[in-house]
């Protein structure tokens, strides 16, 4: 915590970390996690989460825990906290077991409500004005990633892994996420990682890019169906449409390719431990992927390097994993109208939220999400014209 501040007497008090080394000042650089106490919702004070202080060894006093702003009653310390501490948590690097886990400790897994972000619905309106301690979960299937972003007095904190593999840039663990040196030369864990907070910019930064790979199927439609068997490829240009929008005759046609697609694209992924599926040169034009001896796509390097690159600043991976145009294929059109059969939950990109204020038994949250589908209902079924 920040103290004895003469010259900014608003700071003292305020729980931050330490993210530059001393300089030549002999300061160290402090971020602050939150808001100032009591009017938090000013403007004002909003200028205040997120600022780097320089502040000197006297005016420091370490605690070792996290702002108190953000410990869960429920769990006796902050979600932050947990995920370092735990050994259940901080060495996951799958990044839906992790979200799973975590979730684990506060409410049962209900179905998902499709994660509905561009400016046609009020879904990203509704996540950036709730009010209280919020988590939610974002299950982003259809490009195989899932990360968490929480909500507290107007700062959001991001949680995230990536599997481990070989390289410089591979996956990283929960604890190493949580780590602010952890994962050197990441911009994606520079502003998000590390226990640090954000404000409204970044998270819709970071939304931004979900957004932006929603919308890449429409852009490789033809590169990721043309090789699927069975489709008519003189209808697969109604799957990067509106199906509300489209004629009973033309959702029949788009809904035949979209379950040969969907059939097709699963057998691939679960022919994955067998067989792999392999990139034979990413510097090629096309981009040539294959499983074994079937080639799956054919992608134009300028459209592959543009999922690569939104893919490497939403994860922090600089290698691009060829499974997910296979999910894209699997899960990544028409997901807002799409259901899993199972439990009724979104599927491609779902999101589910919760207050951490609360713990909820299963039944309640079965009840809040029924709820919330009735409420989102109209964001994904009535656009805003």
């Amino acid at each position: 915590a920040v103290q004895g501040l003469q010259a900014a007497p608003l700071f003292n008090g305020m729980w931050g970390i330490v993210v530059t080394e001393k300089n030549e000042n002999d300061r160290w650089g402090v971020q602050l996690l939150d808001h100032s106490e009591g009017s938090w919702e000013t403007d004002e004070s909003k200028q205040v989460g997120g600022r780097v202080l320089a502040v000197k060894d006297a005016n420091i006093q370490l605690q070792g825990r996290d702002s108190p702003h953000w410990t869960v009653e429920a769990l006796g310390s902050s979600v932050f906290e947990a995920i370092c501490t735990d050994p259940n948590l901080c060495h996951l690097d799958r990044c839906d077991e992790l979200a799973q886990e975590v979730w684990n400790i506060f409410f049962e897994t209900v179905p998902a409500a499709p994660l509905t972000l561009d400016d046609r619905y009020e879904m990203r309106k509704t996540l950036l004005e709730a009010k209280g301690h919020k988590i939610y979960w974002l299950a982003l299937d259809a490009v195989q990633h899932h990360l968490m972003i929480e909500k507290c007095r107007g700062r959001y904190r991001v949680f995230q892994t990536n599997v481990k593999d070989e390289g410089p840039l591979g996956g990283y663990t929960a604890e190493e996420w949580c780590s602010l040196d952890g994962l050197p030369g990441r911009k994606v864990h520079q502003v998000y990682g590390g226990g640090l907070t954000v404000g409204d910019t970044e998270i819709n930064q970071l939304l931004d890019l979900i957004v932006q790979l929603q919308n890449m199927p429409k852009v490789l439609l033809s590169d990721l169906l043309r090789n699927v068997p069975g489709v008519d490829q003189s209808s697969v240009h109604l799957l990067a449409k509106d199906p509300t929008a489209l004629s009973k005759s033309d959702v029949e046609k788009g809904s035949e390719a979209l379950q040969l697609a969907s059939k097709w694209s699963h057998t691939v992924i679960q022919k994955v431990p067998l067989f792999g599926i392999t990139t034979l040169n990413f510097l090629d034009d096309p981009v040539v992927i294959v499983q074994g001896n079937q080639k799956l796509f054919e992608i134009p390097q300028k459209r592959y390097s543009r999922v690569r690159d939104l893919y490497q600043g939403l994860t922090g991976q600089a290698s691009l994993t060829p499974v997910v145009f296979v999910k894209m294929v699997n899960q990544g059109f028409w997901w807002e109208n799409r259901r899993d059969p199972r439990d009724g939950g979104a599927t491609g990109y779902g999101v589910r939220g919760a207050d951490l204020g609360v713990r909820q038994s299963y039944e309640q949250g079965v009840e809040d999400a029924k709820i919330l589908r009735e409420r989102v209902k109209s964001f994904y079924t009535e656009p805003k014209t």
